[in-house]
């Protein structure tokens, strides 16, 4: 972390699978010079409402107010959804200042931008849902297949910014985004057990060295990543035109 430029910001994972252990890695990060940390809910453990509000209370607590938080929301990795009656809570939390949201219902995210998207910065979890997310407010998108096109992706992002979301430009990227995202989800494969791999994958489609994925995951299986480079070609020949 000491080695970062003055110019970027730099955010870590403290996400753990429990509490403890997640306020360990936040210290750190904090003390090592992380700007900011993307934090999940514990997953070795059922959550209920209360349990998740004290797990981000505590984590808030152990840190010295030099660390921001990202939530990050992930049902299929905590099996919790955080709701929008739960940032009632969250929202009194200094240290919480992002969420990245990856819950892709609808509902969900129109109900949460709804509550808080003039209060904190929101990030969809992938570039598909960015298009319909910044409409209600959300400020960014973690970058997935900006691996692959990220002239494309940053001029896509910059668009829906700057509220041309119904320019036929951004309406024809948005809609191969919804369909490489579709065929992300039939690769096959488990995607949770991949995620990893899809990563790795879509670097070294961009041209990129990426390397193995570390232990335990594994590399995407042949037929998989065939399924993945067709379905990220369309954005790729988007890419050429700019």
């Amino acid at each position: 972390l000491v080695n970062c430029a003055d110019n970027l910001v730099c955010v870590v994972s403290s996400t753990a699978p429990n509490t403890k252990e997640a306020i360990r890695r936040a210290k750190y990060a904090e003390d090592a010079g992380a700007d900011g940390s993307m934090l999940a809910l514990p997953y070795a453990f059922p959550c209920n409402d209360k349990m998740a509000v004290n797990h981000y209370k505590l984590v808030n607590q152990a840190l010295k107010g030099e660390l921001a938080i990202m939530v990050y929301n992930y049902p299929p990795l905590t099996g919790f959804n955080i709701t929008s009656s739960l940032w009632r809570e969250l929202l009194k939390l200094e240290s919480i200042k992002a969420l990245k949201e990856s819950n892709f219902s609808v509902d969900h995210r129109d109900d949460v931008l709804f509550a808080i998207a003039d209060k904190i910065n929101v990030f969809s979890g992938i570039e598909s849902t960015l298009w319909h997310d910044s409409l209600l407010g959300a400020k960014g998108t973690i970058g997935i297949y900006t691996w692959v096109a990220p002239k494309l992706m940053l001029k896509f992002y910059e668009e829906c910014m700057r509220g041309n979301q119904l320019k036929p430009w951004t309406i024809e990227v948005h809609r191969k985004l919804v369909e490489a995202f579709s065929a992300m989800l039939n690769l096959g494969v488990p995607l949770i057990s991949y995620e990893a791999a899809i990563l790795n994958a879509l670097v070294e489609i961009g041209g990129n060295r990426a390397g193995p994925p570390r232990e335990p995951y594994k590399p995407l299986p042949e037929e998989a990543r065939r399924k993945l480079e067709q379905a990220v070609k369309p954005l790729m020949e988007l890419e050429k035109t700019l």
